[in-house]
């Protein structure tokens, strides 16, 4: 007998009374204000019922051996259930959490340029609390060997970070940042509002309040008279390139491309908000296998127009003390040697933006500092 036909038989209720009997963890799922087993497998690898089943483990394998299922291949299969993308009819389909499947999905996004490939996210920065660690949490422990997870000690350090990872990888990497509801979200908008002034990616993934709304307030939730549908991450809309909040699982096969879209666009990146209401992370769904397939992003680099090359050099050639500005499009799109090449042999100097410093070094002889009211006498 197959695996799949053995799960749609119905337990009896002979087995059942007995693995109350004999499996204490087993009892905690039946509590009163615990998850029924069709909740259970409506909403998958929840804190509760995970941990009530797993941390009696070697209890709970005995139980199955001796009531349920003595075919070890069929045991091996029930004890992977809670922790991996179990398959039904459609192959194209696999089941996870949506937190899963957002840590399936972050494993397997790779930018390109120039015909080199590399992995966009290179890990989660996170501090864990409510809202939280029982979605992502549990999603990141399971899926440890494909995607690393950095311990952080605060929240707008761990954005800052992973900006300034992005700058010195020229946009073509970055990390993810999760945090638990409330203040921890709050810490994130000064990290968010300096990814997005700077156009540099990173991805922001704040729990939420509950989305079914059946516990409210909880601990450290905004509450606006005004307004149910608002909560701390609100803060995180003026200053984030992109914000989507996930009220179904069915949302992220939409929010997840448009979120790495705008991070792998030049004109358009920045900070990127997914707010994850902590049911919504339990809950299980069927996902697309095309969803959670390896995706390459190539992210251009855009070529001047002619006409406008030719009038820039016009100008330059007319000019009687020409200088140049360089801001971040030259460190983005590596042009620094091209442009040192330029500068010393006409002997044109130069000053940065903030973006375009460290194009050159800063003790280039034709380097005049920084431009504007916080630069230079030269700017």
């Amino acid at each position: 007998m197959e695996v799949r036909d053995r799960w749609a038989d119905p337990v009896p209720q002979a087995y059942v009374e007995e693995l109350l009997a004999e499996c204490p963890e087993f009892v905690k799922a039946y509590e009163p204000d615990g998850l029924s087993i069709e909740d259970f497998e409506h909403y998958g690898a929840t804190q509760r019922t995970l941990r009530s089943f797993v941390s009696s483990y070697w209890d709970l394998v005995g139980t199955i051996d001796d009531l349920l299922i003595p075919d070890p291949d069929v045991k091996a299969e029930f004890l992977r259930r809670p922790f991996e993308a179990h398959r039904k009819e459609d192959p194209d389909m696999a089941r996870l959490t949506v937190a899963q499947a957002i840590v399936a999905w972050l494993a397997s996004q790779y930018v390109e340029r120039d015909g080199e490939q590399q992995r966009f996210f290179q890990g989660v920065l996170g501090i864990f609390g409510h809202g939280n660690v029982a979605g992502l949490g549990e999603a990141l422990e399971a899926a440890q060997h494909d995607v690393r997870y950095y311990q952080a000690r605060n929240e707008q350090a761990m954005v800052h970070t992973a900006v300034a990872y992005a700058k010195q990888t020229r946009r073509l990497g970055t990390f993810a940042c999760t945090t638990s509801i409330g203040p921890g979200a709050t810490n994130l908008a000064t990290g968010a509002a300096n990814a997005t002034v700077n156009r540099l990616p990173v991805l922001l993934l704040p729990g939420d309040r509950f989305a079914t709304r059946r516990v409210k307030p909880v601990l450290q939730q905004l509450e606006r008279p005004e307004a149910g549908d608002l909560s701390a991450n609100d803060v995180l809309r003026p200053v984030s390139r992109y914000f989507d909040r996930i009220e179904r699982p069915e949302m992220l096969i939409d929010a997840l491309p448009q979120a790495m879209r705008v991070l792998t666009s030049p004109a358009e990146t920045g900070a990127v908000t997914l707010a994850l209401p902590q049911d919504v992370q339990a809950e299980a769904w069927e996902w697309p296998e095309r969803l959670l397939q390896p995706r390459t992003w190539v992210i251009p680099r855009p070529r001047p127009d002619a006409a406008s090359l030719a009038a820039a050099a016009e100008l330059i050639a007319q000019a009687e003390r020409p200088m140049i500005v360089v801001g971040g499009g030259v460190v983005y799109s590596d042009a620094a040697d091209a442009l040192d090449g330029f500068v010393s042999r006409y002997d044109v100097p130069f000053t940065e933006t903030q973006a375009g410093k460290g194009a050159l070094p800063w003790d280039h002889p034709l380097n005049m500092g920084a431009l504007g009211s916080t630069g230079t006498s030269a700017g």
